[in-house]
């Protein structure tokens, strides 16, 4: 009888088992059975209630935000604020609903996104001091404070790119990402990698940077990868010495990520075909103007391998998603210094800005080029019609020609400089000697650009970015 009573007992527990680890998780519905289908979620619990099909997960390292997608289940853990962030925000909260859903943390703090075909773009939001707003066709957001002053930030900002910690909190802030955007707006190898799925045998040593052993190494210098599966084949580089490699992404736990480069052959073979040579990395110095880190997880976890303190020299080789510089450094005993190891990893965005661009501008360039110009030839454009004054400001017009403005509507107005460029930065195809930054004053939906400029006489010049240019004429 007793037995008969256990094995009753067995079967009863076995039987409510889902429901109490649905209660222990605090889900229902498809959500529920997506994060019971695995084992990794094991230790996590609600952070706030589930709202539709999605809800914050929680456990003593690690928030995510869940949702069940039509492909199963996506995990965001970029978009909320993690445990170790040195904010104080309170629980969050998510209300859902058919056109998207809003994250909140508290009155002042909250984000609006809306549902697309290919996810979840965000729509609105206020932070603090400043209220973003989704406007116009180009997917642009207007950013304005209090006081009334504003910035334009593009977009459109997708979910799965959003990054709550890296968010502007002021309209200065907006300004700062976007000059950098600007300035680092191309193609380069970080722009558009492959996130190509690879897989081989054994392990592979992971550097930091493609250069062996002279290159920093996470994991107190023990940092490998698994070659039998889950690694993303990123970009592919060769070295001065032809040393060939692999940067990859692949995960060291459910909460970190790292960025790295593997010898080629481990992937490849030794019989492999040659490679291009790898040129399309920028070479832009730049300066940290506020402490900031270095991480080789921007996806992830963020974790600061390395601190930067204000006046940190760094080399930035390209733009990694909207929110990183991926730059190069030396490093030894955890301080960025000359003549230590290679570290190549990300630095936000908002911390750092061009060294060049404390320099002098170039008055007498900004001298000659005070007038009136027309665009007559090309595909790159600040506006149909564009004055340059030489106290530094300007204006253009869409919808004018040859400098009449028939019909033309201004588009915007703000301040501009000429500086000096160096070749070797590698922003620009035709080697341009100077830069031309337009830096709108927020009044009117355009984003602040940076092009390369070339003079060619005293009544025409062109603009270029990385890939073409176009030409102005002087209205006379």
């Amino acid at each position: 009888m007793k037995r008969t009573v256990l094995a009753l007992l067995i079967l009863a527990l076995l039987c409510c088992a889902p429901a109490a680890l649905a209660n222990r998780w605090g889900l229902k519905g498809e959500l529920l059975d997506l994060v019971s289908d695995t084992d990794q979620w094991n230790d996590y619990t609600t952070l706030c209630d589930q709202s539709g099909d999605m809800a914050v997960m929680k456990s003593r390292y690690h928030h995510v935000l869940m949702i069940a997608g039509k492909d199963g289940l996506e995990t965001y853990t970029k978009a909320v604020y993690q445990p170790d962030d040195d904010v104080d925000v309170g629980r969050p909260e998510l209300v859902a609903g058919d056109g998207g859903f809003t994250l909140r943390y508290h009155d002042g703090l909250w984000f609006h996104f809306l549902r697309q075909e290919d996810g979840y773009r965000l729509h609105c939001a206020w932070r603090g001091q400043i209220s973003v707003q989704e406007s116009g066709s180009e997917y642009l957001y207007r950013v304005t404070d209090e006081y009334g002053s504003s910035a334009v930030l593009r977009g459109p900002i997708m979910l799965e790119d959003f990054n709550i910690s890296l968010f502007p909190r002021t309209v200065n802030e907006a300004r700062h990402l976007a000059l950098m955007r600007g300035w680092l707006d191309g193609e380069t190898a970080l722009s558009y990698p492959l996130e190509q799925p690879a897989s081989g045998k054994g392990t592979a040593l992971v550097y930091s940077a493609p250069f062996g052993d002279s290159a920093w190494r996470a994991a107190k210098g023990k940092a490998a990868v698994s070659l039998a599966g889950g690694l993303t084949k990123l970009f592919p580089f060769r070295n001065a010495d032809g040393d060939e490699y692999w940067c990859i992404r692949y995960d060291v736990s459910q909460r970190t990520q790292r960025m790295g480069f593997i010898e080629r052959a481990a992937l490849d073979g030794k019989q492999a075909e040659p490679w291009d040579e790898t040129d399309n990395l920028l070479a832009l110095p730049l300066i940290v103007i506020q402490e900031t880190y270095l991480t080789d997880d921007p996806e992830v976890s963020q974790y600061p391998q390395f601190a930067l303190p204000v006046g940190t020299l760094l080399n930035c080789m390209g733009l990694y998603d909207d929110d990183y510089a991926y730059v190069s450094a030396e490093v030894r005993d955890g301080h960025v210094t000359d003549g230590g190891q290679i570290v190549w990893g990300c630095v936000p965005l908002r911390d750092v800005q061009p060294l060049h661009f404390q320099t002098q501008p170039e008055t007498d360039v900004m001298a000659q080029l005070d007038g009136t110009w027309w665009f007559y030839a090309g595909g790159l454009a600040m506006g149909d019609v564009l004055k340059l004054h030489a106290d530094g400001t300007y204006e253009s017009w869409m919808g004018a020609w040859e400098g009449e403005l028939i019909d033309g509507e201004l588009s915007s107005r703000g301040r501009w400089q000429v500086i000096a460029c160096d070749p070797s930065y590698n922003l620009y195809w035709n080697a341009p000697a100077y830069e031309i930054l337009f830096i709108p004053d927020g009044e009117y939906l355009c984003t602040t650009r940076v092009e390369g400029l070339t003079l060619d006489g005293e009544n025409s010049f062109s603009l270029t970015n990385w890939e073409g240019g176009g030409g102005y004429e002087r209205v006379k």
